[in-house]
C-alpha cells in the first residue's frame, strides 16, 4: 500500500511539473501582459484617451522623450488629454522583457510612428524602455523613455573611420616608427 501511495505521489508530481509554467513561460506571459499595457497606452496617446494612464500608470510616473520630461501621472494625463498629436499610424515590435527583481521589470521595444505633435513631426523610429513595478499585486507603468533611432548610420561610420586613420597617424610617432 505504501509503495502504491509513493508511486501515485511521484506520478502526480511528474504530471504537475509538466503542467506548471516554466521560467520561460512565466517570462513570456509577463512580456505579453506588459506589452498589452503598452499597446493600450499607445492607443490612448493616439486617440487622446487618458483611461489607460489612469489605470496603468503609477502616481510618480515619469515620461521622457523629445517632448522633454513629464513627471507625475496627473501631468502626463493632462498632456495626453490636450491631444496635441495627430497620429496617422504606429507599430510596436521586438518586445524584450528584462526582470530587475521580483517586483520590477523593464520592457524594451521598437516603435515606428507617423505623427505630428504640436506642429512638429515626431521621430519616425524610436527605441523604448518602459519600467514596470508590481504595486498592490498589479503591474504598473512607472517610467517611459524613448530615444530616436538614427536614420542614417553611414555618416557616423565614415566619421569613425576618419578618426581611426588620424589615431593611427598620432601613434606613429609615439614609439619612433
Amino acid at each position: 500500500m505504501r509503495t502504491k501511495c509513493l508511486l501515485l505521489a511521484a506520478g502526480l508530481f511528474a504530471v504537475g511539473s509538466l503542467l506548471a509554467p516554466t521560467g520561460a513561460t512565466a517570462q513570456d506571459d509577463l512580456t505579453e501582459r506588459l506589452a498589452g499595457i503598452e499597446q493600450r497606452m499607445w492607443k490612448g496617446w493616439a486617440e487622446g484617451d487618458v483611461t489607460p494612464l489612469q489605470h496603468h500608470a503609477t502616481e510618480g510616473y515619469i515620461s521622457v522623450g523629445d517632448w522633454g520630461m513629464v513627471v507625475g501621472r496627473d501631468a502626463i494625463i493632462e498632456l495626453t488629454a490636450a491631444h496635441l498629436c495627430d497620429v496617422k499610424s504606429y507599430e510596436l515590435d521586438d518586445w524584450q522583457l528584462h526582470r530587475l527583481s521580483d517586483e520590477t521589470a523593464v520592457l524594451t521595444y521598437e516603435a515606428e510612428q507617423d505623427a505630428v505633435c504640436d506642429g512638429t513631426p515626431v521621430a519616425p523610429e524610436v527605441m523604448v524602455s518602459a519600467v514596470y513595478v508590481l504595486e498592490d499585486g498589479e503591474w504598473k507603468a512607472g517610467s517611459y523613455h524613448e530615444t530616436p533611432i538614427a536614420e542614417d548610420n553611414e555618416d557616423a561610420d565614415d566619421e569613425g573611420e576618419d578618426d581611426e586613420e588620424h589615431e593611427d597617424e598620432d601613434h606613429e610617432d609615439d614609439d619612433g616608427r
